[in-house]
């Protein structure tokens, strides 16, 4: 966690609702949490995050997006998970009891949000669902997510989740068991409309939450990179993530 406030940002781009962008796993959000924001109606978005597992090997997704209607996002992401040569060792296998002998395991990821309150005197309010499918595995889970910015000189944002998990498959190495819920949290704050400084706290099943500090740059209107640094347990600590997300 020491490397956590190592994380330095010089980030210029231009005007662009910096925040609406995809996560890890797919829906729109921060980097870990998904946010009560939805594509606009007819709005496309791809995406491609990478997450390092050093000492071992890492985490690729790829995801696409669509704003279905209004206030309703559907997507689509493969995971790809590599522990490689650490494969058997529980130090470093903790929640990845679904890896094949290679010490891989490939996810199907599907996830739908509806926003049913947008941000007004109230915070906004959005529900959404995330199936993962790993050959004859799979699970679901159900959150609900809640954000208001305070308009300020720099505004702030603050958002919270509640997450409903079974903590298995690529659930960013929480451990499978009963199903439980986690909660997720964001704080962040709008340097200008062209860069988002943000932390994160992402909880798992039966394992220390997941932390974060990230800068979100857009890069163009229509282009956005991520950068983070993340622990993800005892193990995974101090790991570079790394994302862009692409609207058409």
């Amino acid at each position: 966690m020491k490397a956590l406030v190592a994380v330095v940002a010089t980030l210029l781009a231009v005007t662009t609702p910096v925040l609406a962008q995809a996560t890890w796993n797919g829906p729109t959000g921060a980097v870990l949490n998904p946010l009560p924001l939805t594509l606009e109606k007819g709005d496309f978005n791809t995406a491609a995050h990478y997450l390092n597992l050093n000492p071992a090997n890492g985490m690729g997704t790829y995801s696409a997006a669509y704003g279905l209607m209004d206030n309703l996002e559907i997507g689509y992401t493969f995971a790809d998970l590599a522990i490689g040569s650490h494969h058997g060792d529980p130090a470093y296998e903790v929640g990845t009891a679904q890896l094949d002998d290679t010490g891989d395991v490939q996810t199907n990821i599907i996830h739908a949000k509806y926003r049913f309150l947008e941000e007004g005197k109230w915070p906004a309010i959005a529900i959404g669902g995330v199936w993962y499918d790993s050959d004859d595995e799979s699970t679901v889970d159900i959150y609900l997510t809640a954000m208001k910015t305070f308009e300020a000189h720099v505004p702030i944002t603050a958002a919270v989740t509640l997450r409903s998990t079974e903590g298995s498959l690529t659930e960013l190495l929480g451990v499978p068991g009963d199903r439980s819920f986690q909660w997720g949290g964001y704080l962040g704050v709008q340097v200008d409309p062209k860069l988002a400084l943000g932390a994160e706290y992402y909880g798992q099943p039966r394992a220390c939450a997941a932390l974060d500090l990230f800068a979100r740059w857009s890069i163009a209107d229509d282009l956005t990179l991520d950068v983070a640094l993340a622990r993800l347990n005892r193990t995974y600590d101090n790991q570079l993530m790394a994302g862009i997300t692409k609207v058409w």
